[in-house]
């Protein structure tokens, strides 16, 4: 059977995500994932419930958002959105014209 509770994904899964991780979490409705840069980060968000992709595996980015939540916080940079950039296939949806 297929899990059909609703995803937050989190792209930048810093303090404040990290806070509205826990607070989806205590629900018990929600799963939760979270961007990690390293393995070690990785380990971090597993201990803390949120099932973690790797932000160079594009397979599981592009997983991990289908159908789900976002939260992106991640902070700008010169090059624009890092979350958004990472986000690769659903940069288009998000940007105002």
């Amino acid at each position: 059977m297929t899990d059909q509770s609703p995803t937050l994904f989190l792209v930048g899964p810093g303090y404040s995500a990290s806070r509205l991780a826990a607070l989806c979490l205590d629900t018990g409705a929600w799963r939760v994932v979270g961007t990690a840069r390293s393995e070690d980060k990785a380990d971090g968000l597993e201990q803390d419930g949120i099932a973690p992709v790797l932000t160079d595996d594009a397979a599981g980015i592009e997983q991990a958002g289908e159908g789900s939540h976002w939260v992106i916080s991640t902070p700008p940079r010169d090059e624009g959105c890092p979350g958004f950039a990472l986000a690769g296939a659903y940069q288009d949806p998000f940007v105002c014209r």
